[in-house]
């Protein structure tokens, strides 16, 4: 598996009075693209919280590349990019299941603070070991271009 796929249809609540999806709404379907990647390895939000630490999105970017439109198909690809840094960035595509256009790309960054609000230059063991394992599994990651 080199990334993950989530599919979504477009709800008439995301699109705005021209018809095309708001651009704030793409950062949800970051959201439930992550969430499908992480939560099979044991790093959703819930299971971090759980365990008294916090992922907080310190970097957000999106590129709108062609409009999507209501009730459209989509997909959501989503894969981590390595790094050595105790961050886990993650990549996006989001496509038109039609005809696979390439609608939007972009990532986001993740850090994690403890339950003081300090946060962690090194992922605790247990983390890491989960981390390296979503690694591992998506052969390192993808190439978004």
């Amino acid at each position: 598996m080199e990334r993950s796929e989530t599919h979504l249809k477009v709800r008439l609540s995301d699109v705005d009075a021209f018809g095309v999806v708001w651009h704030g709404r793409y950062i949800s379907y970051f959201e439930a693209g992550r969430t499908d990647l992480l939560q099979p390895f044991g790093l959703s939000a819930a299971r971090l919280k759980e365990e008294g630490f916090f992922p907080a999105i310190v970097s957000f970017q999106c590129d709108l590349l062609s409009p999507a439109r209501d009730e459209e198909s989509l997909v959501v690809r989503c894969w981590p990019e390595p790094s050595e840094a105790a961050r886990l960035t993650l990549c996006y595509e989001i496509v038109r299941e039609d005809d696979g256009e390439l609608v939007v790309r972009g990532t986001t960054t993740q850090v994690l603070i403890d339950s003081r609000g300090v946060l962690l230059y090194r992922f605790p063991p247990a983390v890491k070991e989960r981390v390296e394992a979503l690694l591992s599994a998506l052969d390192g990651g993808g190439d978004s271009g």
